[in-house]
């Protein structure tokens, strides 16, 4: 699962750099190009995020660590984990 994730925030990277990668391009062809590399981008990032919010429950229930990068953990888990932590030092 960490494997997966980390390849689609990898290549979620590369497709955003993919964007300004040709000076060559006339300016229309340069802004297609440039929003289809932000779409896939942005297609990656939303499907890593899909198996995030899928896998982190399944992962924490059976208490196993998570380690992908934590844009990904599900925002409900981050806030949760935030408010224990807060609470420890109460």
């Amino acid at each position: 699962m960490r494997r997966v994730i980390t390849f689609l925030d990898w290549k979620a990277i590369w497709w955003k750099e993919q964007g300004n990668a040709r000076s060559e391009l006339s300016a229309d062809l340069a802004d297609g190009v440039s929003a289809y590399a932000a779409k896939q981008a942005h297609v990656y990032s939303a499907l890593a995020r899909s198996f995030g919010d899928k896998w982190y429950p399944v992962l924490l229930a059976n208490g196993l660590s998570v380690e992908w990068p934590r844009s990904y953990i599900p925002i409900t888990a981050v806030v949760a984990a935030d408010h224990d932590s807060d609470m420890e030092y109460e």
